[in-house]
């Protein structure tokens, strides 16, 4: 048996030459000892809050506590919800509001108090005490710390990187927060609220105005409207109210013909199949390609504008789209089906529905490698450039370069980090972690505008986006996939999977010389199973990877949350095919264990899932 134990005369493991405990072990210690004292400094946070908030509330008469309370609610226009507003509520009472003595809570806790505190804790807040807000923005991340810039005066401060201090964090998030230092980092002290850069700007407009109304100091203002600032940061008045109206307009026919319809639209460049099948006819009507290229990635993705999407259903084609133009050119692709008699009229409506006046819709559709993560496809489709000589609506038309040229830097730079900021948290929504940023750099410097601290690469990110013009736009793939993935609901992206050719197999060897009912069966079961399954970025992931916790929750949450009503015949449908997959690939790869594991899970699951639908 080998000993895997490095003793201290060993050589570093690291390659450094040098011993292990005068290297890499002496790490180690410093790590350990600085989370030690770590937790110490938290624990002894800890114990103050909760003497100061006991002595607060025998301080304070509970009929003035809940006026307090009330006068904050109001004051920070009910922007809060519950649990949040208790703790900045009590946040405000510790260090914030005055009393009619003149104290705020932390400065009478003290007066009182002191000689009773252990020495560590009257240390800490003596400290407190000296603290003044600050509305702080993150400005750079390295290791295990966070550079946050004071954005009224310009000092910059280390925030410590630890679950306890920053739960999550963004790109450009802010707050308004006390920093409290400790060990050559700072902390923030009690409850705080991270915004994106729109709020933070929101709210640095907040604090100008009420120090030119009231004509206090930016520290006054800061300590005196706390309420106000939080609303500002959390809430835009102004344009939360506006919202802008666009149609939807739909187009409707009888099909006389299915065959001719289908020969048709298969033989049409500009339709994009998305499923074709006796039950499911989908496609998309696509134009406009694009190339996007970064040297993060070892090839481009090719993504178009969707003009329409058309649906088939029985003896009823429906296409739908938001540009009155593109409906009245499908008219005319369509035209030849109504000459033929294979379609004949029968509706056309228009529907309005109101969205929020800056939000802008962009339909695409994507070709990427497999190779390539999914979540590039959001870079690509994000991408400033596509609108890069566009008006923004929210800077009453200027393009960004205008913006620019007007010297409205403040403005371009918020633009720019708010976007950065969104891309940001939609992949981490979607794929949990964001091993790779969007490039904003190479868009930066086109604009020559300093580089973003959070994108990948740094100054050596280079990322291109251009239109296809007629001389290249061979180069923009149709994009199709093989009928048997289809009807199983794979998408371009999904195709590349792990799973996929096994569930194409699968349900081939399954289906092959069986009634339509058993064709049905597995073919709506490992449809809901492949989107199950695309809720999640299994990148890295194998058969193996999925435990019994996988199965269960795959059962009793994903599975159920696809249907508003679902019948025990589905359940029981579902349940068996998962059993039956599992079955065959033990038989069939030698390589996995599924079987025992999803019998388990189908044996725990199947009566609570039918028990619901008593």
């Amino acid at each position: 048996m080998i000993n895997l134990e490095i003793k201290r005369n060993d050589p570093c493991p690291c390659g450094s030459g040098k011993k292990y405990k005068k290297c890499c072990l002496v790490k180690e210690n410093v790590i350990q000892i600085q989370e030690v004292k770590e937790d110490r400094f938290l624990q002894n946070k800890h114990k103050l809050v909760i003497k100061l908030k006991d002595f607060l509330s025998k301080k304070i008469p509970r009929v003035q506590y809940y006026q307090l309370e009330a006068e904050f609610k109001n004051r920070s226009q009910h922007t809060l919800d519950e649990m949040l507003n208790s703790g900045l509520f009590d946040f405000y009472l510790f260090f914030f509001h005055r009393f009619e003595n003149g104290l705020r809570g932390i400065e009478m806790f003290m007066n009182e108090t002191e000689s009773q505190l252990p020495q560590e804790e009257k240390q800490m807040a003596n400290t407190w005490l000296t603290l003044s807000p600050k509305l702080v923005q993150a400005i750079n991340k390295e290791n295990e710390t966070i550079l946050f810039e004071d954005v009224l005066t310009k000092e910059q401060y280390q925030v410590a990187d630890s679950r306890d201090n920053l739960p999550t964090f963004a790109p450009w998030i802010g707050t308004i927060a006390l920093l409290e230092p400790f060990d050559d980092l700072y902390y923030f002290n009690g409850v705080k609220i991270f915004q994106d850069p729109n709020g933070v700007f929101r709210a640095v407009k907040k604090v100008e105005e009420l120090m030119q109304n009231a004509k206090l100091t930016r520290e006054q203002v800061l300590f005196d409207y706390l309420p106000e600032i939080l609303a500002s940061l959390l809430v835009d008045e102004e344009n939360d109210k506006q919202t802008r109206e666009i149609l939807e307009y739909t187009l409707q026919y009888t099909v006389q013909d299915q065959q001719v319809l289908s020969q048709f639209i298969h033989g049409q460049e500009h339709f994009t199949i998305d499923t074709w099948d006796q039950e499911n006819k989908a496609c998309s009507w696509a134009g406009n390609w694009y190339q996007y290229t970064d040297n993060e990635i070892s090839e481009p993705i090719f993504l178009a504008e969707v003009y329409g999407k058309l649906f088939v259903e029985n003896d009823l084609l429906t296409f739908i789209s938001l540009d009155e133009k593109r409906l009245e050119e499908f008219k005319q692709i369509i035209d030849p089906l109504i000459d033929c008699l294979a379609l004949t009229n029968l509706d056309e409506k228009t529907k309005s529905f109101t969205i929020p006046f800056y939000a802008e819709i962009r339909d695409m559709m994507f070709s990427l490698g497999k190779d390539i993560p999914q979540y590039f496809a959001l870079y690509a489709q994000g991408d400033i450039r596509f609108e890069f000589d566009k008006p923004i609506r929210q800077f009453k038309g200027l393009t960004i370069k205008e913006l620019i040229e007007s010297g409205r830097i403040a403005d371009a730079e918020n633009w720019l980090k708010q976007i950065e900021f969104n891309l940001y948290q939609q992949v981490r929504q979607q794929y949990q972690h964001v091993d790779i940023t969007a490039d904003f750099n190479t868009v930066r410097k086109e604009l020559g505008l300093p580089l973003s601290p959070f994108v990948t690469g740094g100054d050596k990110r280079i990322s291109t986006f251009e239109q296809i013009t007629k001389q290249n736009q061979q180069a923009a793939p149709r994009v199709e996939i093989d009928p048997d993935y289809e009807q199983l609901g794979f998408t371009i992206e999904s195709i590349n999977s792990f799973y996929a050719e096994d569930m194409v197999a699968f349900f081939k060897e399954k289906t092959a010389g069986k009634s339509e009912n058993t064709v049905r069966k597995y073919r709506n079961s490992l449809q809901d199973l492949v989107i199950i399954f695309d809720m999640y970025d299994m990148t890295n992931w194998s058969w193996d990877s999925l435990d019994y916790t996988f199965w269960e929750k795959t059962y009793v949450l994903d599975f159920l949350s696809l249907y508003e009503v679902i019948s025990k015949t589905a359940i029981k449908d579902f349940l068996s095919t998962t059993k039956a997959l599992a079955k065959w690939l033990d038989q069939k790869k030698k390589s996995t264990s599924l079987t025992k594991v999803v019998t388990q899970a189908t044996k725990e699951v199947e009566e609570p899932m039918l028990h619901q639908l008593v």
